[in-house]
């Protein structure tokens, strides 16, 4: 009978570390990152506490957006919406301190998902 009780253990303790996981990585995205330029944009992201995203391009042009971190099958995705062409889900392939990776793969409207975008946080 108490072997019974270790599989139900370790299923909460996977499910308490996949929160923790996501509440980190929501931590992790907060503050501001400017994007390298693969193209000429030279634009500056900001992700802050409340879901806010802003842009700001060349210090003077600024968009305000909204976005979500969600996780699906082992994957981290960003929600973006309210930037314009740049809506739409992202994969998160690399973040750590320095560096933030995004890759589009949905949009909601129109065609050509695919987007990347390469950030150093500053």
């Amino acid at each position: 009978m108490k072997y019974i009780y270790v599989p139900i253990l370790i299923l909460f303790l996977f499910i308490v570390a996949c929160e923790k996981m996501s509440e980190n990585r929501t931590e992790k995205i907060i503050g501001v990152w400017q994007v390298v330029p693969i193209a000429p944009d030279n634009s500056i992201w900001s992700f802050t506490e409340d879901q806010k995203v802003s842009r700001v391009i060349n210090d003077s042009t600024s968009f305000v957006g909204d976005y979500e971190i969600e996780m699906k099958q082992a994957r981290y995705y960003l929600n973006i919406d309210n930037l314009g062409y740049l809506d739409g889900k992202y994969i998160i392939l690399k973040q750590n301190k320095e560096i933030l990776i995004l890759q589009r793969v949905q949009i909601e409207t129109g065609s050509g998902a695919f987007l990347r975008i390469e950030f150093v946080k500053l």
